[in-house]
């Protein structure tokens, strides 16, 4: 295995952490792909020092956006309709987040920044791969 592949593997394996957890680690798993992307993306003091401040502050949504890939664009919606059927992607009880690089990731979680956490780590994953890093 090279290293992107590893490494994007792991970023995949991380997201499915994040996608099947229920909310309550949330700034655990937040602080856990901070670490994991860290390398690729070299954070300054000044960016780490922020998110350590969001993650204290329980600001999760606005952390979760400091993971997605720089130059993508996001979208998270609500898990279900305001009538309170389910939501077009058919999940009554689970966020949905996209992110795009390129390609679309979508990923569900249990929060809308557990969903967004989830969908920036597998666009990392495949920026990663595609680009060798």
């Amino acid at each position: 295995m090279t290293p992107a592949s590893e490494k994007a593997a792991a970023l995949e394996a991380l997201a499915d952490r994040v996608e099947g957890a229920q909310g309550d680690n949330t700034a655990e798993l937040l602080s856990d792909a901070w670490d994991e992307l860290g390398p690729v993306r070299r954070w300054s003091a000044d960016k780490a020092g922020r998110f350590g401040r969001l993650i204290d502050a329980e600001g999760f949504i606005d952390a979760a956006e400091m993971l997605v890939p720089v130059g993508c664009e996001w979208r998270v919606s609500d898990p279900a309709n305001a009538d309170g059927s389910n939501s077009i992607f058919g999940y009554p009880t689970r966020c949905h987040a996209y992110v795009v690089c390129g390609d679309r990731e979508h990923n569900y979680g249990a929060t809308p920044a557990l969903a967004l956490c989830s969908a920036a780590l597998r666009s990392a994953a495949a920026l990663a791969r595609s680009a060798g890093v």
